[in-house]
């Protein structure tokens, strides 16, 4: 079970993974899951541009390596973000990769405002995006699951699963803007973007500044920074 509020979709892909990869061991073939999600981002990057940059900038991301070859899901949900942004022009294909995301991290709900914020400011129709909210259903997982000797929740109650999903205080949305180590965030925010993307920041930074007219894309570029820094526990990578 992962830390609350769970990962369901996550928790799921990684059995059928087990059970699929015949070779490696356990450890192995859940990492072939992260690298195979990474290696797929840079390909939707590609073809989403055109062009080989972007798809180079990410695989040179010390960040990107660090994800791509652990058991975390952040390398797969990068790739729900980014496909999301592939599909743009197409709500209900976007609202079924939000679906899908949000049992994998509830925080792809970031990605899924710039991207209905854009439809609104082009007057059209996001009533499509409705659908991502069956994501929400991945997390009946959770209280099938919690049984010995898997128990990550103590009780079977409402109000002992209400407590498991909203047990990270001070939290906004899975955000530590309200946390006691916030000011400490904020001071190791330069080290973590500088060691996170490492070789990748400049041209990053280039991608953004050209990239300013193109709104959704800008905040699309921006938002996972703003996560790493707030959502990372302070020191981690210092």
């Amino acid at each position: 079970m992962a830390h609350p509020t769970g990962a369901p979709a996550y928790n799921i892909l990684n059995g059928i993974a087990l059970r699929v990869i015949p070779f490696g061991s356990e450890f192995q073939r859940l990492a072939l899951l992260s690298a195979a999600s990474a290696a797929a981002t840079c390909t939707v990057l590609y073809a989403s541009t055109r062009q080989w940059l972007p798809p180079l900038i990410y695989a040179a991301a010390g960040v990107v390596v660090s994800q791509a070859t652990i058991l975390d899901a952040y390398a797969l949900i990068t790739l729900c973000m980014v496909l999301m942004y592939h599909y743009r022009d197409r709500p209900y294909t976007v609202a079924l990769i939000g679906a899908v995301g949000i049992g994998i991290h509830h925080l792809i709900g970031f990605s899924l405002l710039p991207i209905i914020a854009w439809h609104l400011l082009n007057k059209r129709s996001v009533k499509p995006f409705a659908l991502a909210a069956l994501g929400a259903l991945w997390y009946l997982y959770v209280p099938i699951v919690n049984h010995a000797p898997f128990i990550a929740i103590r009780g079977d109650g409402f109000s002992d699963y209400m407590a498991y999903f909203f047990s990270q205080g001070r939290l906004i949305m899975g955000l530590a803007v309200m946390s006691k180590d916030a000011v400490m965030r904020l001071q190791d925010a330069p080290i973590i973007i500088l060691g996170a993307f490492l070789a990748a920041i400049v041209p990053l930074a280039m991608g953004m500044w050209g990239s300013h007219r193109n709104t959704l894309l800008f905040w699309l570029t921006l938002l996972p920074i703003i996560h790493y820094v707030t959502a990372m526990p302070a020191l981690q990578l210092t």
